[in-house]
């Protein structure tokens, strides 16, 4: 699938002030992402934090249903964690990949491997 980058970037409102190489964990988000934190942002301010979760919790589980979809999995095997919670989420994921070890060495697996030094 080709990338329209036109596109991407005409949605991104921040590409107009910056370029931005430092995404690992706070890219510039674009128009959709920005749009819906606002607007959830207007809604707890409006109603209150607890009251609009409650209220967005049909597309929060919309969501755990998309991302399943889209890597092959079922949504109760989906985390989504905060970037404050790294860590957690680090933990979370190692916990539940079997990571055995192989016959012919005392290594973890290659996949193991790979996720303990994931970029957090």
């Amino acid at each position: 699938m080709a990338l329209d980058v036109a596109s991407l970037r005409s949605d991104t409102p921040g590409v107009a002030n910056v370029v931005h190489f430092n995404n690992a964990g706070a890219a510039l988000p674009p128009r959709p992402v920005l749009d819906a934190v606002t607007s959830h942002l207007a809604r707890e301010a409006a109603i209150g934090g607890y009251e609009a979760a409650a209220a967005a919790a049909d597309r929060i589980a919309d969501a755990y249903d998309a991302v399943a979809a889209l890597i092959g999995a079922r949504p109760d095997e989906i985390a989504v964690v905060e970037k404050r919670h790294a860590r957690l989420g680090h933990g979370l994921l190692r916990g539940s990949v079997p990571c055995g070890r192989s016959r012919s060495s005392r290594r973890a697996p290659s996949t193991c491997r790979t996720i303990s030094h994931f970029s957090s």
